[in-house]
């Protein structure tokens, strides 16, 4: 699967330290422990410094396809990951109420500008051409208000009912035959793979 089909909902706030804490989500700015999980998929050394942003995937129908903040580093074996504070209202849903961003790794000194940005495949449009590495199956979600209640029903399952308001760590996983889904995850699960990102699998996607 590739990144473009990540591309649905967006953003967050506060300070993530890339994890160790399975602290509750919550409207505060949330502080983890920085993460030791970190595995090479191609077999190459990791690197001992690397930039890391969050790209939040387009809510709605906005003009652009993902939105990039920069925030975060690789050191000393370890990552931690900063959202940016306050988070920019055009990256929540303003149907879904959520904002969904994946973690993504960068050589020292080589992140994109962070903003908007419109792309149609991350193996053709340089965005990504840098890239160096994905937390490939978590994701960071902000929540601020409850689905829009045009689309609540009996037997509508929504998984951002799972998440409290304010900030949350995500597993993402598939679901044969239907959406893919978000459940609550620790922080301390996620792990940092070393790759390019055509080398190694997202998890999950299609979120509605």
């Amino acid at each position: 699967m590739t990144m473009k089909s990540l591309c649905t909902i967006m953003l967050a706030t506060a300070i993530l330290l890339g994890c160790g804490s399975d602290r509750d989500s919550s409207s505060s700015p949330l502080r983890f422990e920085a993460s030791r999980e970190i595995v090479s998929v191609s077999g190459d050394v990791v690197p001992a410094e690397a930039d890391l942003a969050i790209v939040w995937f387009q809510p709605d129908d906005t003009e652009f396809d993902e939105y990039l903040s920069t925030g975060g580093r690789l050191s000393d074996g370890a990552f931690v990951v900063e959202a940016p504070d306050p988070i920019p209202n055009e990256v929540i849903s303003e149907i879904y109420g959520v904002a969904t961003g994946l973690v993504v790794a960068f050589p020292k000194g080589e992140a994109p500008a962070p903003g908007p940005y419109t792309v149609i495949d991350p193996q053709q449009d340089d965005f990504f051409d840098d890239a160096i590495g994905v937390v490939n199956n978590h994701l960071i979600v902000y929540r601020n208000h409850d689905l829009n209640p045009a689309l609540s029903s009996e037997g509508f399952a929504w998984w951002g009912d799972l998440f409290n308001d304010g900030y949350s760590c995500a597993r993402a996983f598939e679901v044969v035959g239907g959406f893919d889904q978000l459940e609550p995850a620790a922080c301390s699960s996620m792990v940092l793979r070393i790759g390019t990102p055509e080398e190694i699998e997202i998890v999950g996607g299609d979120w509605f």
